[in-house]
């Protein structure tokens, strides 16, 4: 079976989430007898393709079609593929041309759902105001939030304006949709995003959700029949050693957070809660890309727990660091879908305290939880366990990389015999 798989973003430089499935996916299913061609964008123009995969164009984040013509670079791209089935995995960036191809050629077509941009524009359904966003909101509205939180201070106060805010974001939008292309199309796609993205959903074959959260969304968007959910796997090397079981904490504890250095990742709270706490009952590392602004605000004395910024580590290392640590925090302001951290830390046996959001409430025992964007809610559930001096149960251990290849197979032998709407 030739597959292909189309992302935004792959290669060197590129090593978040959907990446590192994506490249697990990969590896794994070759050996099932599937032939993988990746189409990926590069959006901040990190690296050249590379053996394995080739670019394709990207368009703003704000992109929903892409650019969708059959004598498109992406158009050409796919036929030289010459595939039985094509896998989008995030089309942020670069669109949803390969869906459309594919309907045009019956192409069965498989998505995963890798975060909420299919219901919200910055993918995060964290609004501007801090509070959680139901998804597929009008235009204006989302307009008005994506201004909200403009880089520039006159353009927050302008969206904040109860009779012009609405205008005004909505000349933002505007002007940054049509900006590339010199024309409306591109506005007038974005204006129409909700019921353009939810038709792309429902005309795919399959729609893969790896967690609870991911399912539900996606199952108000696409055909119920059609929605699996399947928890991302992870390699078996992370599984190599001994499973760590509960322990005595170290002294002074070490707490670790790894992951992209992001306000939505809810790091300032974890920074926040750690200057609370006694400098001699824990150490917090931090792993992980960080912009400048981010290190800065690291490197500054702070009156409680001391902090370490380790920067991105390899998977090698990063499971010599999982097994090292006491706890590990996700404290993620926003719905996330099903951090890989956490499965990776499950497998090691690292136990794992998070904020009460979707995607992480439905992997991490209640007594781990705290309310997120609080960060003296984190410091008292830290407290808590520092008190106790031994770390909580871990999770079960995840999925294998190779069961998740193994069922994904299913998914598209399922998708290929069943071409189109039930």
């Amino acid at each position: 079976m030739r597959v292909t798989l189309v992302t935004m973003q792959y290669g060197r430089g590129y090593s978040q989430g959907t990446e590192r499935y994506l490249s697990t996916l990969v590896r794994h299913l070759r050996p099932l007898g599937v032939e993988p061609t990746v189409l990926a964008g590069d959006p901040e123009g990190r690296s050249p393709a590379e053996d394995g995969f080739a670019r394709i164009p990207t368009h703003g984040w704000m992109t929903v079609n892409g650019r969708a013509g059959d004598d498109t670079e992406l158009a050409r791209a796919i036929e030289s593929s010459s595939p039985d089935l094509i896998h989008v995995l995030n089309p942020a960036h670069v669109g949803i041309g390969a869906i459309a191809w594919a309907d045009r050629r019956s192409v069965p077509t498989v998505v995963t759902v890798m975060d909420f941009w299919w219901v919200c524009p910055t993918h995060t359904l964290l609004r501007d105001d801090g509070h959680i966003c139901g998804g597929a909101r009008p235009w204006r509205e989302c307009a008005s939030c994506i201004a909200g939180r403009h880089d520039r201070p006159g353009v927050r106060a302008i969206a904040s304006l109860p009779v012009l805010g609405g205008a005004a974001a909505s000349l933002l939008v505007r002007a940054a949709s049509s900006r590339r292309s010199g024309d409306d199309r591109p506005f007038h796609a974005w204006s129409h995003r909700s019921d353009i993205l939810k038709a792309a959903l429902e005309s795919a074959s399959a729609v893969i959700a790896p967690s609870r959260a991911a399912e539900s969304m996606a199952r108000r968007h696409a055909p119920a029949a059609h929605v699996t959910r399947l928890p991302y796997g992870v390699e078996p090397f992370w599984f190599d050693g001994q499973r760590r079981t509960g322990q005595s904490f170290s002294s002074p504890a070490r707490l670790g957070y790894a992951g992209a250095l992001a306000e939505h990742k809810g790091v300032d709270d974890l920074l926040e809660a750690v200057a609370m706490l006694p400098r001699d009952r824990a150490v917090l590392d931090l792993a992980g890309p960080a912009s400048e602004a981010v290190r800065r605000r690291v490197d500054r004395p702070f009156s409680g727990a001391s902090v370490r910024y380790l920067g991105p580590l390899d998977a090698e290392a990063l499971r010599s660091w999982l097994g090292e640590i006491d706890l590990l925090v996700v404290p993620s302001q926003w719905p996330e879908n099903l951090p890989l951290i956490m499965l990776e830390a499950a497998a090691v046996g690292t136990p794992v305290i998070g904020s009460n959001v979707e995607g992480i409430a439905e992997y991490v025992p209640r007594d781990a939880l705290f309310e997120p964007r609080n960060p003296r809610a984190l410091a008292t559930v830290l407290r808590a366990w520092l008190d106790i001096g031994q770390t909580p149960s871990p999770p079960p251990p995840p999925t294998f990389a190779r069961d998740m290849a193994r069922a994904t197979l299913t998914v598209y032998e399922s998708a290929t015999r069943h071409r189109g709407p039930a």
